[in-house]
């Protein structure tokens, strides 16, 4: 959290990569939020606690499993070669 400081309540998002190799292809899911000042909730795991996400209105580690599969930056890209490989 100390590297972030300066970075407090500026615009922040995390980007997950996903990767198919037949076919190659490459694809990429996002979750758009900003970096809070102090960790909030216990879920989760590295960041989540200081990344908030503005579509649930929560940090990621106050959301429940659940909630935070449907935003999160690694579902996205998941859905996204999903969607890739089936054309």
């Amino acid at each position: 959290l100390l590297l972030l400081v300066g970075l407090i309540a500026k615009g922040a998002h995390q980007v997950g990569l996903a990767v198919g190799a037949a076919p190659e292809i490459g694809v990429a899911g996002t979750a758009e939020g900003r970096i809070l000042e102090a960790p909030r909730g216990t879920g989760g795991f590295g960041y989540d606690p200081v990344f908030w996400s503005e579509e649930l209105g929560a940090a990621f580690g106050e959301a429940s499993r659940e909630a935070k599969a449907g935003v999160s930056h690694r579902a996205r890209a998941v859905a996204a070669l999903l969607e890739a490989l089936r054309g």
